[in-house]
C-alpha cells in the first residue's frame, strides 16, 4: 500500500469514529422538552372584557393587564378566588397552571332611602314620591327607577339630597290600587339600602258601588214586553243615593240601554242580597226569523254606580 492509499484510509477511519461518538453523544445527551405553557384568564365580574395572557412558561410572573371599566364602580383588584378573597400579587406570584383572575369592584353608587308612602284619590291622575340621602347626586333619568304596571315614572328631580319621582296613571274607575316604585338594580348612580327599598302610591277605590251581574244573556219568548235585570252590588247605598238611582227620570244618567227598549223602573234592595234591578219595557217581536237584542249596562259616566257588565235581553223571533 503506498502512502497515498495509507492516508486516504485513516481519513476514512476518522470520519467513522466521528461519526459514531456524535452518535453516541445524541444517545447520552437528548435535547430538551419544550417547556410547560400555560393560559391566564381575567373574568371582569361584569366589567369590560380583559384578554387573556397566553404561552406563560411555568414558574414565571405575568405582566398586569388592562384596568377594566364598570359604569359607577371602582376597579379594586385582581383575586384568585371568585369570593375575592386573595389578590393576586404581580410583582410575587407566579404561574403553575391555567388560573382565572376575577375582578373586584368598590360600589360607588349612593345609598338612597325610600320616603313615606302616598296616598291618591281615585280621581287623581298624578303623584310624586320621594327617596332620600341622594347626597352628591346632581341628575338622574326615568330608567334609575322601576314602578309597577299601570303608572308611568316621569324625569326624576334632585334638590337637597332628596329626590322626587313623578308618577302618572289613570283615574281609578274600580277598586283600590297600588303602584310601587323601586330603585332599578341597573342605574349607575344610586342603589337601594338595607331597608325602606319601595315607596307604595296607594289609590283609593272608586267611591261608586261596584255593580256585578250572573246572567249575561237572557232568553225572553217573542211575546214578553218586559224583563227584569238584576245586578248584585257590594258596597253601601246612602239612602240620598238609593233615592236618586231609583228616579227612573234620571235612569240614562246611571244606565244605558239599546234599541226600543226603555226604562221603566229601579229598584235598590240593601235589605236582602243587595241588589239593583233595572226593569226594561220593549214591543212584541212580529218577525218569525229574526231575534231581537236588547243591552243593558252601566254608564261610565254615572256618579253612583260602576262595573263594567253588560247584560242582553234576547227577544225569541214569532214562528207562530
Amino acid at each position: 500500500m503506498n502512502k497515498k492509499s495509507l492516508f486516504i484510509s485513516i481519513i476514512a477511519l476518522c470520519a467513522v469514529i466521528g461519526l459514531l461518538v456524535t452518535a453516541c453523544k445524541d444517545e447520552d445527551d437528548p435535547a430538551p422538552p419544550a417547556p410547560t405553557t400555560f393560559t391566564v384568564a381575567f373574568n371582569s365580574n361584569g366589567g369590560s372584557p380583559v384578554d387573556s395572557i397566553t404561552g406563560v412558561v411555568s414558574g414565571a410572573k405575568i405582566t398586569t393587564p388592562a384596568v377594566p371599566t364598570k359604569g359607577k364602580y371602582t376597579f379594586d383588584g385582581w383575586y384568585k378566588e371568585t369570593t375575592l378573597t386573595t389578590a393576586w400579587d404581580f410583582a410575587a406570584d407566579t404561574v403553575a397552571a391555567d388560573t382565572t383572575l376575577y375582578a373586584k369592584w368598590n360600589d360607588t353608587r349612593v345609598v338612597v332611602a325610600a320616603g313615606s308612602a302616598v296616598a291618591a284619590l281615585a280621581t287623581d291622575t298624578t303623584k310624586s314620591v320621594s327617596f332620600t340621602g341622594a347626597t352628591g347626586i346632581t341628575e338622574l333619568d326615568a330608567s334609575d327607577f322601576s314602578v309597577t304596571e299601570g303608572a308611568i315614572i316621569g324625569t326624576p328631580t334632585v334638590s337637597d339630597g332628596t329626590i322626587t319621582v313623578p308618577l302618572s296613571f289613570a283615574e281609578n274607575a274600580g277598586d283600590e290600587k297600588e303602584y310601587t316604585v323601586s330603585i332599578n338594580p341597573s342605574s349607575l348612580f344610586i342603589k337601594e339600602g338595607a331597608t325602606d327599598k319601595t315607596v307604595t302610591v296607594t289609590q283609593a277605590a272608586n267611591a261608586r258601588v261596584k255593580l256585578t251581574i250572573t246572567d249575561e244573556e237572557i232568553p225572553v219568548a217573542y211575546d214578553d214586553t218586559e224583563e227584569a235585570i238584576v245586578f248584585a252590588f257590594v258596597g253601601t247605598f246612602e239612602d240620598a243615593q238609593k233615592t236618586a238611582l231609583e228616579t227612573v227620570a234620571n235612569a240614562d244618567d246611571h244606565f244605558i240601554v239599546t234599541g226600543d227598549a226603555e226604562i221603566t223602573a229601579i229598584a235598590v234592595d240593601t235589605a236582602s242580597g243587595n241588589t239593583v234591578t233595572v226593569t226594561i219595557t220593549y214591543e212584541a217581536n212580529s218577525s218569525e226569523t229574526d231575534t231581537v237584542e236588547y243591552t243593558v249596562s252601566i254608564n261610565p259616566t254615572s256618579t253612583l254606580i260602576r262595573g263594567d257588565v253588560t247584560v242582553k235581553v234576547i227577544q225569541a223571533a214569532d214562528e207562530t
